[in-house]
C-alpha cells in the first residue's frame, strides 16, 4: 500500500461498472455499494459545510474516484464453503483514482467494499475526505466459521438492536450470526404452524419475532455478509411455550418445568426437557423446523444439546417404564440411549422440513463427554460446538477424544470467548468471584484465543480441515438490550481478526490497530466500551 492520501469530493466517488452473474446477486452488489457509499458519505462531520469544507478542498474538485466490482458466482446466501476471498486494486493516474475488485462471490465482493471503506477516512486538518492513492490487496478469511453468538430468551432484544449487531459484525467481517432465539426462560419465536408456542412462551404481545421480522433480518444481514443460524435448544433449556400440551390434548411435551429445587432437575432456572417419549413433541418440533426452513436459508443448524440432567427423566415414570421396555435401566447409558433415540427423531424432522441433509451443529456434552461418542453421532453429520475450557484437564482429554476421533469443532470456549462473564451471580448468592466463567474476559484474552495452539497443546496435529472457526458467546441472564452492543465491541472485533487473518503475534501487536478500528466503529453508529484514556489514542505506543 502507498504511503500517499489523496483529498476527493464525496460527489466525485462513483460506481462505474457492477458485474453479477444474475438479478439476484446484483441487487445484492446494488445494495451493498449503496451502503459502501452511505458509510464514506457519513464520515463527514455534519457541520463541514459551515466549516468551509469545500473553500479548503484544495485540488480535491478534480480528484475523480471510479469503482469497479466484479464477481462469477450466483450464491446469494453464504455457506461453509462459500468463498470469500476477493482482489481490491487502487490505482491512481492525474487526477484520476480507479478501484478494481474482484471476486467469486457477492460475499467477497461485499468484503472488498468493507475493505475499501477502511482506506478512507476524514481528515480534520484538510477538511476533507481523504484516500490511500494506490493499494494491491489480496485476502481471505482463514476460518469458514467466523460468528457471534446472541440470546434472545433470558432478555428480549428488538430486532432493531440485532441490525445494529450485524451492522458491527459486516464491519469486521464477521460472517455467521448465530441466534439462540428459544430457551426455557421464553419463546418469542411466532411460528405459523404453531401459534401456541408464543402465545405461552413470549414474555408479552410485543416481545416477539414475526416471520416477516425474521425475513427483514436475514435480507439485512445477507446485504452485510452475514448468516443467520437458528437455534432452538433441546432436548434441556426447553420450557416456556411448551406447556400448553396437556390443555390441547397434546400431553406432556416438556417435563421438570419450573421444578424445585431447581439446581437438582436443571443448571438454571426455569427447568424445563423435552419429553422424548410423546411423539407429539416431534411433530411440533417438525413443525418448527419447517417454519425456520422457509425463514432461514442455511446450509447448517444449530441442535443446541447442552447440559441435559438424567435426574429429570430419571424421575418421570413413563421415561423408566419405556427404558426398561426397551431392556435400559436408570444409569448414563441407559439415558444416552434415550437421549440419541431424541437426536435420531428430531434429525429425521429436520431432514423432512429441508428436504436435504444439513450439517448439524451440537454444543459439547454428555454424549461427547462419554467417551462412545461415535455410537451416538456420525462425525459426518454433527458438528460439535465447543463451549467447555480449554485448559482444564477433563475438557482437554473430552476435546482431544472427540478431535482424534475426527469430529469437526467449533469454538466458544468459555474461558476465552464467553462475553457475558464476570458479573455477580443472577441467581442464588454469591459475587463476581464465585461464579462459574469469571473473571471478565477481556479483549486480550479473546485475541490470544489461538487454535492452532489450542490443537497443539493437546500434542495432537493440527488438521484445519476439522478446525472450522469459532463464536464468542453473549449469553443474555444479565444482559439488557442497551447494552449489547459494548458488551460485544470492541472485543468482538479481536475475535474477527483472530478468525479472519490468524496471526502468530500476540495481542500487543493488535493494540494501535484495535484502538484506531474501535474508533472507527463509534464513528458508525456502533455504541462500545472503551479500551484506553483518549490520550492513548492520540500517542501511539505511549500505554503500552
Amino acid at each position: 500500500m502507498s504511503s500517499n492520501a489523496l483529498p476527493f469530493l464525496a460527489s466525485n466517488l462513483q460506481f462505474t461498472q457492477l458485474m453479477a452473474p444474475n438479478d439476484a446477486s446484483r441487487a445484492l452488489l446494488q445494495e451493498a455499494s449503496d451502503l459502501f457509499l452511505s458509510l464514506v458519505k457519513n464520515m463527514i462531520p455534519a457541520d463541514a459545510s459551515s466549516n468551509g469544507y469545500r473553500s479548503k478542498l484544495y485540488k480535491a474538485d478534480a480528484q475523480l474516484v471510479n469503482i469497479e466490482v466484479a464477481f462469477t458466482s450466483n450464491a446469494t446466501y453464504s455457506t461453509m464453503a462459500i468463498d470469500e476471498s476477493y482482489k481490491l486494486a487502487v490505482n491512481t493516474s492525474a487526477s484520476t483514482t480507479s478501484v478494481f475488485i474482484v471476486a467469486t462471490t457477492f460475499f467477497g465482493a461485499r468484503h472488498a467494499l468493507e475493505t475499501l471503506s477502511q482506506l478512507i477516512v476524514w481528515d480534520s486538518d484538510l477538511s476533507s475526505l481523504i484516500m490511500i492513492s494506490d493499494a494491491s490487496i489480496q485476502d481471505s478469511p482463514v476460518y469458514p466459521h467466523r460468528g457471534i453468538m446472541v440470546d434472545t430468551s433470558r432478555n428480549f432484544m428488538s430486532v432493531d438492536m440485532l441490525k445494529k449487531i450485524i451492522d458491527g459484525m459486516g464491519y469486521n467481517k464477521l460472517n455467521v450470526f448465530h441466534w439462540h432465539f428459544a430457551d426455557s426462560s421464553s419463546f418469542p419465536f411466532v411460528s405459523n404452524r404453531e401459534p401456541f408456542m408464543a402465545l405461552y412462551g413470549a414474555f408479552s404481545a410485543d416481545k416477539v419475532y414475526t416471520a416477516d421480522d425474521i425475513r427483514d433480518l436475514v435480507h439485512y444481514a445477507t446485504v452485510r455478509g452475514v448468516k443467520i443460524v437458528p437455534e432452538i435448544d433441546g432436548p434441556s433449556h426447553a420450557g416456556a411455550g411448551w406447556e400448553w400440551g396437556p390443555q390441547k390434548g397434546r400431553g406432556d411435551l416438556v417435563l421438570c418445568y419450573g421444578k424445585q429445587p431447581w439446581d437438582t432437575y436443571c443448571y438454571e432456572p426455569p427447568c424445563g426437557q423435552f419429553n422424548p417419549i410423546n411423539p407429539n413433541v416431534y411433530q411440533i418440533i417438525g413443525n418448527l423446523y419447517k417454519d425456520m426452513s422457509e425463514l432461514f436459508p442455511t446450509d447448517i443448524f444449530h441442535m443446541g444439546g447442552d447440559e441435559v440432567k438424567f435426574a429429570c427423566w430419571n424421575e418421570t415414570t413413563d421415561i423408566v417404564d419405556w427404558l426398561r421396555n426397551n431392556s435400559r435401566g436408570q444409569d448414563d447409558d441407559g439415558f444416552l440411549y434415550l437421549w440419541n433415540y431424541f437426536q435420531n427423531e428430531t434429525l429425521r424432522v429436520l431432514d423432512d422440513a429441508y428436504g436435504k441433509q444439513l450439517p448439524v451443529m451440537m454444543w459439547t456434552n454428555k454424549i461427547s463427554e462419554s467417551m462412545k461418542i461415535e455410537n451416538y453421532l456420525d462425525k459426518n453429520r454433527y458438528i460439535l460446538h465447543v463451549w467447555t475450557t480449554v485448559s482444564e484437564k477433563a475438557d482437554v482429554a473430552q476435546l482431544k477424544d472427540v478431535y482424534k476421533k475426527g469430529y469437526k469443532l467449533i469454538f466458544t470456549n468459555n474461558d476465552n470467548w464467553y462475553l457475558d462473564c464476570g458479573a455477580g451471580s443472577w441467581v442464588g448468592e454469591g459475587n463476581h468471584t464465585n461464579m462459574w466463567c469469571s473473571p471478565f474476559k477481556g479483549w486480550q484474552t479473546v485475541y490470544d484465543n489461538n487454535l492452532r495452539l489450542v490443537i497443539a497443546n493437546f500434542s495432537l496435529a493440527y488438521n484445519h480441515d476439522q478446525i472450522l472457526g469459532g463464536e464468542a458467546a453473549i449469553w443474555a441472564e444479565q444482559t439488557l438490550n442497551n447494552v449489547l452492543e459494548s458488551k460485544i465491541w470492541p472485543r468482538g472485533a479481536a475475535l474477527a481478526e483472530r478468525l479472519w487473518s490468524d496471526p502468530d503475534t500476540p495481542a500487543l501487536q493488535a493494540y494501535a490497530r484495535l484502538l484506531h478500528h474501535r474508533k472507527r466503529l463509534e464513528s458508525r453508529g456502533i455504541t462500545t466500551d472503551g479500551m484506553q484514556p483518549e490520550w492513548c489514542y492520540q500517542n501511539e505506543g505511549g500505554c503500552q
